[in-house]
């Protein structure tokens, strides 16, 4: 699967230092790697996840998450993801796996 989420930073997301807080990376990739989970009919549980913080994003950044699955086996699927600025420039990239269930449709 695959999945593209965006968000527009706000000052609700930063730190005190007007970092961007780490929870927004990991919220937006998340949202990412579940969306990229949902065609197949299968609910995603975060069992573990890394990121990489390559550049930090600043309010009005424009950010997109991408997330493809890059291995499955049985329940768990493994995504790789990336989170870029509406320049273009690398903010963060890093792998979520997941437990996926079926859903009764």
């Amino acid at each position: 699967g695959y999945a593209q989420v965006e968000k527009t930073v706000k000052k609700e997301d930063l730190d005190i230092d007007r970092t961007p807080n780490n929870s927004l990376y990991f919220h937006l990739a998340n949202a990412a790697c579940t969306a990229a989970a949902a065609p197949h009919g299968y609910n995603a549980e975060t069992v573990s996840f890394s990121f990489t913080l390559l550049n930090n994003a600043h309010v009005d950044d424009r950010l997109t998450a991408n997330a493809r699955e890059m291995l499955q086996l049985q329940s768990i699927r493994v995504f790789d993801f990336k989170i870029t600025d509406q320049k273009g420039t690398l903010i963060c990239n890093g792998t979520f796996t997941m437990n996926q269930t079926c859903v009764a449709i």
